[in-house]
């Protein structure tokens, strides 16, 4: 019997911890620097369209829903806006995602 993974804000931290700087990006779900591939949170979450559809996972939906978001409406209507306005916000995403999760953690 599979067990059903449990989203949480500890589960969010401890996968984007272990995450090295250089893999994260802004501005799409998944790109290509220096022959490295990068991904935003949501990339990470396995969101891989860079949000043309709702191609959302049950793991991204999760997130987006900690982050206050509608993970029921589809990315390009702003669902996953909640993610998105932390994630692309200059360089740094990793930490400024992580210190949001950390805050919702503390709230």
């Amino acid at each position: 019997m599979k067990t059903k993974t449990k989203y949480d804000v500890n589960y969010f931290i401890n996968k984007f911890e272990t995450i090295p700087d250089y893999e994260w990006c802004e501005g799409q779900c998944t790109k290509v620097l220096n022959n490295n591939i990068q991904h935003c949170a949501l990339g990470h979450c396995g969101v891989t369209k860079n949000m043309e559809g709702n191609d959302l996972t049950d793991e991204s939906k999760a997130l987006i829903k900690l982050f206050g978001g509608n993970p029921n409406k589809p990315c390009y209507e702003g669902g996953a806006d909640a993610v998105i306005s932390v994630n692309d916000g200059g360089p740094g995403s990793k930490q400024r995602i992580l210190n949001k999760l950390k805050s919702l953690k503390t709230n």
